[in-house]
């Protein structure tokens, strides 16, 4: 069995703390810590075929597997280089775990790279009014299904994806306004033996994904530096079929999630944050895309002199 090795991750975290600049604006550089855990439904964001999910429910309708957990870390790093323009780069390390009351199947590696920026066309950095264009790049770092007898367990789609958008955001008094749409191109993914029984080999292609949403957020209470804010988010995520061989393997979902948020800034260098998704994407552990709660935290550093 093997484990997430938080230690090991310790050199990377102070190699960004390190590449940060010292001197600089308040949001203009953000290093951000997260740690979610994620319930059997979180699979359908993938929009895996049902044929992932077979050794959790067999053809005869006897669950095999008695619970399908995760828990994803990940690094993220943004910064303003110029007034106009964000870059990103997010690292997930992924850690799910498949299990029976005798036995347990986990893999605990990083998952894809995210690469993305971000071009205002209207206002500039800490404007209260902003709309964007926005870029993002998948890199293939995690591990595939197809290197895996249980292809739930993988961490990556082990193809380059590509992604194009646009957001805006609107600041009034206490009140903050955003939305954005995406839309992220699948890939194709070559299998020369996949390792699922009955399957032959062959070239699966991943969905492509329509992904939009809003967050509305209140500034419920401000002393100082310490702020405390309120936030809901509503998206949707809609994804075309996954194909085998150029013929439909697995129809694509259309997912709803409702979020809460809570958000501290504890001072002007660190903010948390936690978050409470809740995924309707079917009832019951029967579906291979069941109901289930994603509860998140993350810890930023915005490094200021």
């Amino acid at each position: 069995m093997e484990r997430l090795n938080l230690p090991r991750l310790a050199p990377w975290i102070a190699c960004l703390l390190w590449c940060v600049p010292l001197r600089g604006e308040p949001e203009r550089f953000n290093l951000v810590l997260t740690r979610g855990e994620r319930p059997p439904a979180w699979w359908s964001d993938l929009a895996v075929p049902a044929d992932f999910l077979a050794p959790i429910h067999p053809q005869d309708g006897t669950p095999v597997f008695k619970t399908l957990k995760g828990t994803c870390f990940g690094i993220g790093l943004s910064a303003w280089p110029f007034p106009r323009l964000q870059a990103r780069a997010v690292l997930p390390v992924e850690s799910s775990r498949l299990s029976t009351p005798v036995t347990l199947e986990s893999l605990s590696r990083p998952g894809d790279l995210e690469i993305g920026a971000s071009v205002l066309g209207v206002g500039s950095r800490g404007s209260k009014w902003q709309a964007a264009l926005d870029g993002l790049l998948r890199l293939p770092t995690g591990v595939d299904p197809s290197r895996l007898n249980d292809p739930i367990l993988a961490t990556g789609r082990g193809v380059l994806q590509a992604g194009v958008g646009a957001w805006a955001s609107e600041t009034s008094g206490r009140f903050s306004f955003f939305q954005w749409i995406n839309w992220e191109k699948g890939g194709k993914l070559k299998v020369p033996a996949w390792r699922v029984p009955g399957f032959p080999d062959g070239e699966m292609t991943w969905p492509d994904a329509l992904r939009a949403g809003a967050r509305a957020t209140w500034n419920l209470y401000r002393r100082g530096e310490r702020r405390v804010s309120l936030g809901y988010e509503a998206d949707l995520e809609r994804h075309d079929a996954t194909l085998w061989n150029g013929a439909v393997w697995s129809s694509g979902p259309t997912l709803w999630y409702s979020t809460g948020v809570l958000r501290v800034q504890v001072d002007p260098r660190f903010t948390v944050e936690g978050r409470w998704t809740f995924v309707p994407t079917g009832p019951g552990f029967s579906d291979p895309r069941p109901y289930g709660d994603y509860i998140s935290a993350a810890l930023f550093y915005h490094p200021v002199f």
